[in-house]
């Protein structure tokens, strides 16, 4: 999985990028987290799991840079709003951003390897 491999190398790279920040609101990276979160029990093997944890850090941390909060109370009360076919719906957008950030980070692989890093 391209996705698991990208984002299990990215792992020490999950800052806020302001244009990705700006990309989407705080209510859209809360979903995409609390998605992450419930896919998380689906996976189908550890590399899988690992990039959906990642993708859940991610989604966390561009929420709390935007909004200066701890992530921790508005899941809370997301999770008492959503229901199953929610997390359904949210599968296309949250997994069409984590396949561009993917994207994004193998072009800066391509790029610090050209440069000799």
């Amino acid at each position: 999985m391209r996705r698991a491999l990208c984002l299990a190398a990215s792992a020490g790279l999950l800052a806020v990028h302001p244009a990705a920040a700006s990309a989407a609101t705080a209510g859209e990276n809360l979903d995409c987290a609390m998605w992450a979160a419930y896919r998380i029990n689906d996976a189908q093997d550890d590399a899988e799991r690992n990039a959906l944890m990642i993708a859940m850090a991610l989604f966390v941390g561009l929420y709390e840079g935007q909004t200066g909060k701890n992530v921790d109370e508005a899941m809370v009360a997301r999770a008492r709003e959503l229901d199953e076919s929610q997390f359904d719906v949210l599968e296309e957008p949250c997994s069409a951003r984590l396949d561009s950030f993917a994207d994004r980070l193998e072009a800066l692989g391509r790029r610090l390897g050209a440069s000799g890093h």
